[in-house]
């Protein structure tokens, strides 16, 4: 999100939710934070608006994280939530047998692929969140109206 200034106006099917700094009412979010503050109000500021026009089409999230694999070590974790990976440094043929374990044996793009199937394919996670693979990058995202998982290295 880029940075807001006050009055800037967020236009949703017709309805407006303008940026304040400070307290925020309804459709309203306060941009007086870094983006990561203005994204969660503004995410707020829609999940909780009264207007029809967006309480009744719109749901947001402000989840996104990325994980890029370039000094993993086998036995390095990841923690989605309570939810752990661990690197391996064989190759994981069978995911969904193997929960939680994810191949560092190629180069860092066949190193993130291996991750994005050890998410998409966990019995849980899959539910809430969609990994995707950049050349080495995984990007990690809530699913709409799932709940909010914290990414961390361990």
């Amino acid at each position: 999100m880029n940075a807001a200034n006050v009055a800037d106006t967020v236009s949703i099917n017709g309805a407006v939710i303008t940026a304040v700094a400070g307290a925020a009412s309804n459709d309203q979010f306060d941009q007086s934070g870094n983006a990561t503050a203005e994204a969660v109000s503004l995410a707020h500021a829609i999940n909780t608006s009264t207007t029809a026009l967006i309480s009744k089409h719109c749901e947001a999230s402000n989840f996104a994280g990325s994980v890029t694999l370039a000094t993993r070590t086998a036995g390095s974790k990841l923690l989605f939530g309570m939810h752990e990976f661990t690197a391996i440094a064989a190759a994981n043929t069978t995911p969904q047998a193997n929960q939680g374990g994810f191949s560092i044996s190629g180069n860092d793009t066949a190193d993130a692929a291996a991750l994005v199937v050890a998410i998409n394919t966990h019995p849980v996670l899959s539910h809430d969140l969609v990994a995707s693979n950049a050349a080495g990058g995984v990007t990690i995202r809530q699913r709409r109206g799932t709940a909010a998982y914290a990414v961390s290295d361990r």
